[in-house]
């Protein structure tokens, strides 16, 4: 754990001398996946994320939407996205997602939200680009559940982890208040 840590740092204070390039991206995504958990259940899901770049290569942010599962989930993240090369006219990159998802439902009770992912972007105009990404989505979710029957009503709590394979597909906008990013 201690090396993970120094290699971050080291990371980091290379970043800090790289070129002053400071601008804001917004993306918004949408998306489904393979649910690989039972009971299965294919999701539909939209997001939007504020990504602040530290330089053209490394961006951190937050990041929203709604997940449609059994239950609609309303995700609230940290976000990370590394391109691995220079952008170019096509760059690949690795994202992940670390947070909470919020039930929107009175019977559901959200919990841990995980979203690594690596994908590639297509420049379209300078300050615009679509994305593509695979990834693995973990979802975790309580709801309350009803058995009725002419002997009794019983109602219990299940516990869920949606572990799918994403797929996305998404536009991101870029700002730039300072040199070119």
């Amino acid at each position: 754990m201690r090396t993970i840590i120094i290699l971050v740092l080291i990371f980091l204070g290379t970043t800090v001398h790289a070129q002053e390039i400071r601008c804001i991206s917004y993306a918004t995504t949408i998306g489904t996946g393979f649910d690989m958990s039972k009971p299965s259940c294919t999701p539909f899901i939209w997001q939007v994320i504020g990504n602040y770049n530290f330089n053209e290569r490394l961006s951190t942010g937050v990041g929203t939407g709604i997940s449609l599962f059994e239950k609609p989930i309303v995700p609230l993240f940290a976000d990370v996205r590394f391109r691995i090369c220079k952008p170019k006219k096509f760059t690949p990159f690795i994202q992940c997602g670390v947070g909470y998802g919020i039930a929107v439902s009175k019977d559901a009770n959200g919990g841990i939200y995980l979203n690594p992912a690596a994908g590639i972007s297509f420049s379209i105009y300078k300050r615009m680009k679509l994305f593509v990404s695979v990834g693995y989505e973990l979802q975790k979710l309580e709801r309350l559940k009803k058995f009725d029957s002419e002997i009794a009503t019983i109602e219990f709590s299940e516990k869920l982890s949606h572990n799918l394979i994403s797929m996305k597909i998404g536009v991101e906008f870029k700002r730039v208040f300072h040199n070119d990013c």
